[in-house]
């Protein structure tokens, strides 16, 4: 079972951020579509989420993920339990979902590009730049290590990827998407 080790932040400028991810991705960036539908039982918290992805022209997939989620220093890092499915089977996968009793807690959209950068003795670093309405920009960077140990060497190497594509350390969000979206109006403004 892998660790998610991951790291988002405000993006200003997505221009300015999607030129430097360039220079590192060797100019290689797949356009991503992501709609995700956070399940739980009513009155109760999340437990599990369906996830219609599609990169560049593909068909999609769906990706049915539960997480035992923790943030540490600003880093989530999660156990996931996830397996994949045709995409053709989404309206299926939300009718299975509701016919045993779950309702939607929250859902979101992420469409941007994304990118593998490799790094020299560890595994390759998977960023994403992505638009989530009403939030904005943000650049998301995840490792997936098999290795706990490995867990604060992916931490540090976040931080020096984020300092590379000029991004300050003040504009590293630590809540959930999901939890930013279920605020009211007036806090996501703030």
């Amino acid at each position: 079972m892998a660790f998610e080790v991951e790291l988002k932040a405000h993006v200003a400028d997505r221009d300015a951020c999607r030129r430097r991810l360039l220079s590192v991705c060797g100019g290689d960036m797949t356009d991503e579509w992501k709609e995700d539908v956070y399940y739980a039982l009513p009155g109760g918290p999340v437990l599990f989420r369906i996830r219609f992805e599609r990169y560049g022209n593909g068909e999609g997939n769906l990706l049915f993920t539960s997480k035992e989620k923790t943030i540490r220093d600003g880093v989530e890092v999660n156990r996931e339990h996830e397996f994949v499915a045709s995409g053709r089977e989404r309206e299926n996968a939300y009718a299975f979902a509701a016919s045993l009793g779950y309702v939607v807690y929250v859902s979101k959209v992420k469409r941007g590009e994304s990118c593998h950068i490799p790094l020299p003795d560890f595994v390759p670093l998977h960023v994403e730049l992505v638009e989530v309405p009403p939030l904005g920009w943000f650049v998301e960077m995840e490792f997936l290590v098999e290795d706990e140990k490995n867990i604060s060497r992916a931490k540090a190497l976040l931080h020096e990827v984020l300092a590379h594509l000029g991004i300050p350390e003040s504009s590293i969000e630590g809540k959930y998407y999901m939890d930013m979206l279920r605020a009211p109006s007036k806090e996501r403004q703030a």
